[in-house]
């Protein structure tokens, strides 16, 4: 039997395949059977149900009265045909269709999610890519009303389903400062989106606007890429959730994420990366790619799972939360990253120079009475991690630089031709060990808040580009865990919902940077660094855009996080640079102009 690979939304292979089927379905035949309808007062459901006996084809529906061949008879009519009995009104949109399966949270069991994907098919020999995936989720409050059915049997929300045969908006962001880093453009003036793209205005359908977002005095920007952040999923949801964390993500404007490995238990092997790809599918628009253990259990002993991660969508490997202390193995899994075309995310820290530090070694240390964390502690890594990627030719990305050492090592390195990028956080960028006003845990990140030496550093490396991204690290915890001393407390402070304000009003406002190098540090270099779509507003791409209001200043107030992680010491600072709408694959996901 033939099987077709299957790409995921991005063009890589998801390590699935479909078979083809011996009954003369294709790519773009659909098929459905319908079962019946399920009303209820805050949602209606259609009930489908899978044949058994059948080989199915990508994409494929099973309708009532059999079959219906691609070309035999308009999608439109099928579609329309579907959903008589709602009185919706569907049009059908060229080369759609949808897969749907049936799982079970593993977490929740009174939660019952199906996926819903909305794509293109494009056939190539024997490969079939679903392009311009979207997936949606379902709940039912009383876990019976499953049980009463059968187990074959599939439910989709009407509204979904409408929505994925409808197709996005045709949105106008009007007389916004477009600031487009791909191709420099930083000045006043309008955006078309239609069907989820970003399109030229002599192609926009002006009569068929839905939307006209009035930009006037706001800047528009591609979404931000965040190449660092802790979900907390699996196993410490009581910090966070994947879908707490992309709803925080997004509302902060970003509509790409990168997930650090370092849940319970470690992402590093087969079925944890879907697990997070699936699960974040299942909840929210933000696209969210799982980075994979580099050993197993991050104990630092054995190699993980590499090919088994790769194959389920990895694109890039770190032992975030600390540092591959064996330098042998580091070199081998720099060396497969190397032949296999993975990022290595570093976080730097010499565990054995750490001694029970919780804040940086200093003046201010001293003065609170705390145990301090040297430079070195930092740079003995970056130097060795340095000189194994020189030696192995991988790519290597450092995490959340805070030293100065660091950022010269670094401008060295690049001038030698290693293939290296770095990126700083919001927090080391903006405060400084002088900013701790006592022993707050609000103020306790790893690495510490260095020097001002330091601080000064960093922000020239933003400016001079030796510096290539801004990342969050957003690491939550329970408001319980922080209320303890520096001592006692967990590393980590929440940053999605604060990362675009400090930018604009530590960064740009004081020329440190342009409003066009804050979109190319949080959008196209993040992009290109891990090799993703995004970071761009150029005519044919995804429309994933963040509108901030830069002009109106605003208190920060952790209450109103969507994260579960309320912990930032950046609680009732002013500043400027609110995010109050934001948009992925042309559908507006945040939307705080009323507010």
């Amino acid at each position: 039997m033939e099987h077709w690979d299957i790409y995921d939304a991005n063009k890589r292979k998801t390590g699935r395949t479909m078979e083809r089927n011996d009954w003369n379905m294709q790519p773009g035949d659909f098929h459905l059977t319908v079962l019946g309808v399920i009303e209820r007062s805050d949602r209606t459901f259609l009930i489908t149900k899978r044949a058994e006996d059948k080989s199915w084809a990508p994409g494929a529906w099973e309708i009532p009265g059999g079959g219906v061949r691609a070309g035999e008879e308009s999608r439109e009519a099928v579609i329309r045909e579907l959903f008589e009995e709602t009185g919706i009104d569907v049009t059908g949109a060229p080369g759609r269709c949808l897969f749907t399966y049936r799982r079970i949270n593993p977490e929740e069991k009174d939660n019952y999610f199906v996926d819903v994907y909305r794509f293109r098919i494009d056939v190539d020999e024997s490969d079939v890519r679903l392009l311009d995936g979207e997936t949606t989720d379902f709940k039912f409050a009383d876990i019976n009303e499953i049980k009463e059915l059968s187990q074959n049997e599939t439910f989709l929300h009407y509204d979904s389903i409408k929505h994925a045969f409808e197709g996005d908006e045709n949105i106008l962001i009007k007389g916004g400062h477009i600031v487009n880093p791909s191709d420099g453009t930083d000045k006043r003036g309008d955006l078309w989106i239609s069907d989820g793209k970003i399109v030229h205005p002599f192609s926009f359908k002006h009569e068929e606007t839905d939307r006209i977002i009035e930009a006037k005095g706001y800047v528009v920007m591609p979404g931000f890429i965040d190449l660092h952040c802790h979900l907390r999923d699996p196993g410490q949801t009581e910090k966070e959730t994947i879908e707490t964390g992309c709803m925080a993500a997004a509302k902060g404007g970003f509509t790409s994420i990168f997930a650090m490995p370092n849940t319970k238990p470690v992402s590093d092997g087969a079925g944890c990366v879907s697990y997070t790809l699936d699960k974040a599918a299942a909840s929210s628009r933000v696209h969210v790619y799982q980075t994979g253990a580099v050993t197993k259990g991050q104990e630092g002993k054995e190699a993980a799972d590499y090919d088994a991660m790769v194959t389920e969508g990895m694109i890039t490997m770190s032992e975030d939360g600390k540092s591959l202390m064996d330098s042998g193995l580091m070199r081998y899994a720099l060396e497969y990253c190397a032949k296999n075309d993975i990022l290595m995310c570093s976080h730097c820290e010499d565990i054995n120079l750490v001694e029970g530090g919780v804040m940086n070694a200093d003046e201010n240390s001293q003065r609170l009475g705390l145990k301090g964390i040297t430079n070195a502690v930092e740079d003995v890594i970056t130097y060795r991690d340095i000189e194994l990627a020189k030696e192995t030719g991988a790519k290597l990305h450092l995490c959340h630089v805070s030293t100065k050492g660091a950022v010269e090592m670094i401008r060295r390195a690049k001038s030698e031709g290693v293939r290296l990028t770095a990126e700083v956080t919001p927090h080391h960028f903006s405060l400084c060990s002088d900013d701790i006003p006592g022993d707050d845990a609000n103020f306790k990140m790893n690495p510490p808040l260095r020097s001002k030496e330091d601080l000064e550093a960093l922000r020239e490396g933003l400016r001079s580009g030796i510096i290539d991204a801004i990342a969050t690290d957003h690491a939550p915890h329970t408001a319980k865990e922080k209320q303890g001393s520096f001592n006692d407390a967990p590393f980590g402070i929440t940053g999605f919902e604060t990362a675009a304000c400090l930018a604009w009003t530590k960064l740009v406002e004081p020329g440190i940077i342009s409003a066009l190098d804050m979109a190319r540090l949080m959008s196209f270099n993040p992009a290109r660094i891990a090799g993703i779509p995004g970071g761009t507003l150029d005519v044919g791409q995804d429309a994933d855009v963040v509108i901030m209001d830069v002009n109106t200043p605003f208190v920060i107030d952790p209450e109103t996080f969507l994260s579960k992680g309320k912990n930032t010491p950046f609680g009732g600072m002013k500043v400027r640079g609110k995010v109050i709408s934001v948009i992925i694959g042309g559908e507006v996901v945040c939307d705080e102009y009323e507010d």
